[in-house]
C-alpha cells in the first residue's frame, strides 16, 4: 500500500480510496480455476480493487488488499 508518493515525495496519501465501474460498484479482478473436463462447474477467487491518490500531486495506485489468497489460486492454475 501507497505511504509515500513516488512521483514527488509527499506523504499526503487517501488511501483506500474505492473505484467503481460504471454502475456497478466497486472494481474486482477475478481469476478462475482452470478447466479439465468437458461439464465442470470451475470455481473462481474475487478481490476487491482498491486506490491510493497523492493529495499533493494525483499520482495513483491501484492495489488488492487480500493478495496473498489470490496468489494461492493463481499457482494452482487460476486465470
Amino acid at each position: 500500500m501507497m505511504t509515500q508518493c513516488p512521483k514527488c515525495n509527499s506523504t499526503d496519501i487517501m488511501v483506500p480510496l474505492k473505484t467503481f465501474a460504471a454502475g456497478s460498484g466497486a472494481q474486482y479482478v477475478r481469476i478462475t480455476e482452470p478447466k479439465t473436463g468437458a461439464f465442470q462447474i470451475r470455481f473462481s477467487e474475487d478481490a476487491e480493487v482498491s486506490t491510493a491518490v497523492c493529495g499533493s500531486c494525483g499520482y495513483a495506485e491501484q492495489y488488492v488488499a487480500d493478495a496473498a489468497r489470490l496468489w494461492k489460486h493463481w499457482q494452482k492454475g487460476y486465470r
